[in-house]
């Protein structure tokens, strides 16, 4: 896919200019890649180094796989992903848990062996 640039946009760009391009804060680039990597475009690997870069052609050729992306399909993507996991069970469940299982335990040990 070979699209025409920006003019003034370089072939490879790093944090500072990719967060210019996005319009987002250079330091969420990489706390956004840590938590939700498909929110960004794929960066260049190359080994060895720990510098983020990225090929102008992959940002925007993401800018426009979103563009031309369900609107509803992206928001029901990040939607989902939004979600924060499970917390610790309130006291209640964990009794009700406990009660539970005791029940279980002792239905189990009045069972003949025959039926184990």
């Amino acid at each position: 896919m070979s699209k025409q640039a920006p003019l003034d946009l370089p072939e490879t760009l790093d944090i500072a200019e990719l967060a210019q391009f996005l319009r987002l804060a250079p330091s969420s680039i990489p706390a956004t890649l840590g938590k939700r990597p498909d929110s960004l475009p794929p960066p260049l690997r190359i080994p060895h180094r720990r510098k983020l870069l990225w090929l102008r052609s992959d940002v925007l050729d993401w800018i426009e796989a979103r563009r031309s992306g369900s609107a509803l399909a992206t928001r029901g993507a990040l939607a989902s992903d939004s979600r924060r996991k499970p917390g610790r069970p309130t006291k209640a469940v964990q009794i009700a848990r406990a009660k539970y299982l005791r029940e279980q335990m002792d239905l189990i040990g009045r069972l003949p062996e025959s039926e184990l």
